[in-house]
């Protein structure tokens, strides 16, 4: 891999108690992983991007410029040496962008996901005792767990994501997370699969090794509302929404993105005259022959950096988006033929990765689309 880096994998077997852990959850256990740093920041660039946005919110694929001069030489995850002489708040910022990338990344994959989105989103749509949070707050013991993904049978896993770059912060930024991760209530119609609090410890330069540690708490299930129907379909539909409005936001159309994310069929202007004044941001990609309508970020860098066979790359290209399918149907104003089309999309595509050694493609089930290309100088 061009960007790989190491790290180690630290399974909590006792904290699942008698369950049974998924077998490939139970594979990571004691491992030392590769994972391609370029897909981590690609996934934080769709997991930052909000469903409903409020018009102040950052570039959303800034990470990826931002955090790639960060890393040391490998073969471990490290930071250089010049972060160390950054702010602490900006510290914190990667600790926690990386911790969600790192352990989405490997969890996604562990757990056969189809779906993802962000916890309060899923719960203030879906509107329901059995699929609901007890009385939060943004920050804190009492936080809501960051997400909810979805597996291919239909089940519900809750997941809450941490970093630190201070090996002795990690247990305690777990055991903190227990409690978050139990604010969350599950019960029929829908069904409640893992219920995990994942941490990873990023080391400075001349740090000890990375680490990756998972827990499996109990978490409480809910009483819930009995005659609902099929949670596994209103979970489904939701989360397409979710991403379908993350995705416009990526690509500058908000008013859209709020639209679709609140369930909103009229708009004040049309989709179609909208998206033509956006010409010079968008573009088309394509993975495995599936078009993407796409917005394309670039940036250089003061210093050549190199992939792990030596090549140098001094600039890089960032293209997020959404499948063209789903884009034409929100384009014409049929914001929810858009949202069927992704849940569609999402049951027969699955997630798809295409890489070289200077581009990683990534997209999710349901149509978001994330691209990274190393601009070397030839």
């Amino acid at each position: 891999m061009p960007v790989s880096r190491h790290l180690l994998i630290n399974v909590d077997v006792g904290s699942w108690g008698r369950k049974p852990i998924p077998p490939k959850i139970m594979a990571l256990h004691n491992q030392r992983y590769s994972i391609d740093m370029r897909e981590v920041l690609a996934l934080v660039a769709l997991l930052t991007a909000p469903p409903i946005a409020l018009g102040f919110e950052l570039d959303n694929s800034w990470a990826c410029a931002r955090y790639l001069p960060a890393l040391d030489k490998g073969p471990f995850l490290r930071l250089r040496p010049e972060w160390t002489e950054l702010d602490p708040h900006q510290k914190t910022v990667l600790s926690d962008d990386f911790g969600m990338g790192l352990t989405t990344l490997l969890l996604f994959e562990a757990l056969d996901t189809i779906y993802f989105a962000n916890t309060q989103y899923l719960v203030k749509t879906l509107n329901t005792p059995a699929f609901s949070l007890k009385p939060s707050q943004k920050s804190g013991q009492r936080k809501s767990p960051d997400f909810v993904a979805v597996d291919t049978t239909g089940r519900a896993h809750i997941i809450e994501c941490k970093g630190t770059q201070t090996p002795s912060t990690l247990y305690k930024l777990l055991n903190n997370g227990i409690p978050q991760k139990q604010n969350m209530r599950v019960g029929p119609p829908y069904t409640l699969g893992q219920s995990i609090v994942a941490g990873v410890y990023i080391p400075q330069h001349g740090g000890g090794k990375p680490l990756c540690r998972i827990i499996d708490p109990e978490i409480k299930l809910a009483e819930g509302e009995r005659n609902q129907g099929n949670g596994g379909n209103n979970l489904a539909v939701a989360v397409a929404r979710a991403n379908v409005a993350s995705a416009l936001h990526l690509l500058g159309l908000r008013r859209e993105g709020n639209a679709v994310a609140l369930n909103e069929p009229e708009v004040e202007r049309s989709p179609v005259k909208r998206v033509e004044e956006l010409p010079v941001v968008l573009g088309l990609g394509e993975l495995q022959k599936e078009p993407f309508v796409v917005q394309s970020h670039t940036v250089f860098y003061p210093q050549d950096l190199l992939t792990d066979k030596g090549i140098a790359f001094d600039g890089i290209r960032i293209r997020t988006g959404l499948s063209r399918n789903i884009f034409e149907a929100v384009a014409v104003g049929d914001l929810e033929g858009a949202v069927r089309q992704s849940v569609a999309r999402a049951r027969m595509a699955g997630w798809r990765r295409a890489a070289t050694e200077t581009q990683l493609q990534l997209t999710t089930a349901t149509g978001m689309f994330a691209e990274i290309e190393l601009l070397t100088r030839s």
